[in-house]
């Protein structure tokens, strides 16, 4: 008998069986989806069924020998469903110190596939970091301060009620090795622009990652400078993007950190060959580079977020001219340019965040 409780305790643990099911929320009263989120998303979906007791009075001396009636209306007296616990509560976080950043948009080691690019040297580019989401490869991002990473808003768009399923690993070079230079931290805050999308597509694309705990910085992580606000980099600019995006459109994500040199593009040119492909208009929080559709170096898939740097800054250091943002389908750069948020835009909004977080 002892076993058939078991058995009955068991069959009534209620759960999703992803953690997505969370973001998945706005079908559960779809017709479409309604088998699998039934199968797969009780829990989200409220499916599940209440631990209580159906009848006025059950004793629980009687649950084994009126084990059918008990199981029916007594479940809760008896122990025949699972009662929602409290989570005990998280160990203390360590107090870490906070190593100074050193100068920003420095780096210490010279750089030696982003669509068509080479492999970067490692800590070539020191304020890049790989977003992981729920494990996976994700995006890319740019360390601006000890606990600040500003990413693109559609690498975070409807994910934030998963929050702690993000990692932001710095130090990073090739994901498929252990080098002994990572370091994986948890996001505490996420701010995506309040705008984000308007009124057009992908516009005010830029999101600011608040970290768990302050970045370690060495030879090999570091900060990038932000642009003076409205300050935009000139047309004709020669500077350089970096991920660990696709190096063809049909592949995954590519283990070692890529790096292209890519010149700045006037925006109107941008929008007279993307949008015969995209149809997405680019506005004036947008800048674009590329070497045009002749040449194939751009972004693709995975570099999203990630940095576009120029050497712009005082005694010749690296500004955050750009987040990585969209482009073709299919990262043919025959199509379109690669479109990066125009960060000099936003950094009266990322230090209003960073001040306030």
């Amino acid at each position: 008998m002892l076993a058939v409780l078991g058995t009955a305790l068991t069959q009534d643990i209620c759960d999703d069986s992803t953690v997505r099911c969370v973001l998945w929320k706005d079908k559960c009263a779809s017709p479409m989806y309604k088998y699998y989120m039934e199968l797969n998303c009780r829990k989200t979906c409220d499916l599940c069924p209440k631990c209580e007791d159906k009848a006025a009075s059950c004793d629980g001396q009687k649950c084994l020998s009126e084990f059918d009636y008990s199981r029916e209306n007594c479940a809760r007296t008896c122990h025949f469903c699972s009662v929602p616990t409290l989570a005990p509560p998280p160990p203390p976080m360590p107090t870490y110190k906070v190593v100074p950043a050193g100068q920003c948009g420095v780096r210490r080691v010279s750089s030696g596939r982003v669509i068509n690019g080479v492999d970067a040297k490692k800590g070539a580019w020191p304020w890049q970091v790989l977003i992981r989401f729920i494990g996976d490869t994700h995006c890319g991002g740019s360390i601006v301060s000890p606990f600040h990473v500003v990413t693109a808003a559609h690498c975070v768009d409807g994910k934030q009620a998963l929050i702690d399923e993000f990692q932001v690993v710095v130090g990073e070079h090739d994901f498929w090795q252990d080098e002994g230079t990572e370091t994986s931290i948890g996001v505490s805050k996420i701010f995506m622009h309040e705008k984000y999308s308007t009124p057009t597509q992908f516009d005010k694309d830029i999101a600011l990652l608040k970290l768990k705990r302050p970045i370690p910085f060495d030879k090999f992580v570091g900060t990038v400078c932000l642009p003076d606000q409205n300050v935009s980099v000139p047309v004709g600019t020669k500077c350089y993007i970096s991920g660990w995006g696709k190096i063809h459109p049909w592949d995954s994500m590519h283990h070692q950190l890529q790096e292209a040199m890519l010149p700045v593009v006037e925006n109107k040119l941008c929008e007279n060959l993307n949008q015969n492909s995209t149809n997405i208009p680019v506005t004036s929080n947008m800048v674009c580079a590329g070497h045009g559709p002749n040449n194939p170096t751009g972004g693709c898939h995975g570099d999203s977020g990630g940095p576009f740097v120029c050497q712009t800054g005082p005694n010749g250091s690296w500004e955050l001219h750009g987040a990585v943002s969209w482009g073709d389908s299919s990262c043919s750069t025959a199509q379109a340019y690669t479109v990066f948020a125009r960060v000099t835009n936003f950094r009266d909004w990322i230090d209003e965040k960073m001040a306030q977080n």
